[in-house]
């Protein structure tokens, strides 16, 4: 039986040899991907998770602030992203390997202020937004004067908790889970206006990423879409 312990360890070494492990730059927010408790977690960083244990890879994620993810990732040939929304400004920049989650921004107000109840009471508010967020650059262009960048929405929401801001324009699946965070109480928020059209946050990769890379995560990621399980991972983070 000596040729099945040689042919068993063969295999061994055969799949460790066939493992890849990719780097992934994050942004930290909440409840795409962010830390918790010294524990990497989120909708994105769960759905990653499910990847590794079908087809073998490793992800090493890795936070940095979301201008600088962005910047390392259009500069590297084999890195990751995560959370990144497509969109026209960003489409030759990166690698767009497969679709993760369609959200919606809104204007949300908090405390004593009521939600503006359209885009154009809303343009003469200050207003918080991501930094490196398509908003940043959008909200300008849509006569919105008074932008005001920040590095992370936890932050963002705290300047409005604060009364720094009126507004903050926000992925409407986001807003209540980082309000909470920010220690705020979500009840206390007021939805307004949806602010340009829906949105949809990708796994992404550098420029030159491999395309056989890309394929393998395409697909496994399509697989687990049709599977109903990436529907099930977006569930257990919505709120009420």
């Amino acid at each position: 039986m000596k040729w099945k312990a040689a042919f068993a360890a063969w295999l061994l070494i055969a799949a460790t040899a066939s493992a890849k492990d990719f780097v992934v730059n994050a942004g930290d927010i909440p409840p795409f991907c962010f830390e918790a408790d010294g524990r990497q977690t989120g909708i994105v960083v769960d759905m990653l998770g499910e990847v590794a244990k079908a087809r073998r890879v490793g992800f090493n994620i890795r936070f940095v602030a979301w201008k600088r993810a962005q910047a390392e990732t259009q500069s590297a040939n084999d890195q990751l992203i995560i959370p990144l929304t497509r969109t026209p400004e960003r489409e030759r920049l990166y690698t767009w390997i497969a679709p993760l989650i369609t959200y919606h921004f809104v204007i949300v107000t908090a405390g004593d202020r009521p939600a503006p109840r359209s885009i154009e009471e809303a343009r003469g508010l200050s207003i918080g937004v991501l930094r490196g967020n398509p908003m940043e650059q959008l909200l300008p262009q849509m006569g919105f004067s008074n932008v005001v960048p920040g590095n992370t929405e936890e932050g963002n929401a705290r300047l409005l908790q604060a009364g720094r801001i009126d507004a903050w324009v926000v992925a409407d699946i986001v807003a209540r889970d980082v309000f909470r965070r920010a220690g705020g109480n979500p009840k206390d928020l007021h939805v307004g206006p949806r602010v340009g059209e829906p949105m949809s946050i990708f796994l992404a990769a550098s420029p030159q990423f491999p395309e056989a890379d890309r394929k393998l995560l395409a697909d496994e990621l399509n697989r687990l879409r049709n599977s109903g399980e990436i529907e099930r991972i977006v569930n257990r983070y919505r709120m009420p």
